[in-house]
């Protein structure tokens, strides 16, 4: 259930790596059935929800859905990924709805590869797993505590580092607001987010300088310093780096 301004990105990296992909709105889904228009409904093997500009509450509605039309029962639903905006606030909301795992918007090609294969990766592997052939088969996709905790914690290392772009983030200051060492905090976001803290403090800050270049008449100094670059001119560099242009060319392109 992606919103129509994503589709044809997600559509897009998703049809390189060979996926099959099937789009719906819960309207049309439960269209489908009542009416019978031919669009029947598949067994998706993973699930994509958007709660960009949505209440979390949407994940429960698909959740909904899926158990009612496709024959699943609470423990055999589908993995389930969340599409959400990279400055959200409800992120830790999304694994209390039952949610394996979230992607962020705007989209970033190597995360949403890499979350799409982790949720294949986790969804085979429980139903890999043997279970005694006197006890019922009951496949779970919540998460063991101990990897639930290891994400909490890189959902806060996330936060903290969205809401520090414009900073000068250090490794101790992170630690010192973590409450822990700078190993277990390494491990967990790497586990989580496929990437180092500082590619994705690097990744974040230019997503917000894309996002004010093109929505904000702000210099580009003032850009800058907005998301933790004294130097205009490395900024520049950074940029040009990113996104294969200049700041300057960048936001003429959106113009």
């Amino acid at each position: 259930d992606v919103h129509p301004s994503k589709l044809q990105k997600v559509t897009q990296l998703l049809a390189q790596e060979k996926y099959d992909i099937q789009q719906y709105t819960l309207a049309k889904y439960k269209q489908a059935i009542s009416k019978k228009t031919g669009l029947v409904p598949f067994s998706p093997h993973l699930v994509i929800v958007d709660v960009h500009d949505q209440n979390v509450d949407v994940i429960q509605s698909a959740k909904t859905e899926l158990l009612i039309f496709n024959n699943y029962n609470i423990n055999t639903l589908p993995p389930i990924l969340a599409f959400v905006d990279v400055g959200s606030r409800e992120k830790h909301q999304l694994f209390q709805k039952g949610v394996l795992d979230y992607i962020s918007y705007p989209i970033i090609e190597d995360e949403l590869k890499y979350r799409v294969q982790q949720a294949f990766f986790y969804d085979e592997l429980l139903q890999t797993q043997e279970s005694p052939q006197d006890s019922p088969q009951i496949l779970s996709i919540s998460q063991p505590p101990a990897v639930k905790a290891e994400i909490l914690l890189a959902e806060k290392i996330s936060e903290y580092l969205i809401s520090h772009l414009d900073k000068d983030v250090k490794l101790v200051d992170l630690t010192r607001a973590m409450g822990t060492n700078k190993n277990k905090l390494s491990k967990a976001f790497k586990t989580h987010f496929g990437m180092t803290m500082f590619n994705y403090l690097r990744e974040q800050r230019m997503l917000l300088a894309a996002e004010l270049l093109k929505n904000t008449s702000q210099g580009i100094v003032q850009i800058a310093l907005q998301v933790g670059f004294i130097d205009p001119n490395y900024f520049s560099y950074a940029f040009k780096c990113a996104f294969n242009m200049s700041p300057r060319r960048y936001r003429n392109v959106f113009i």
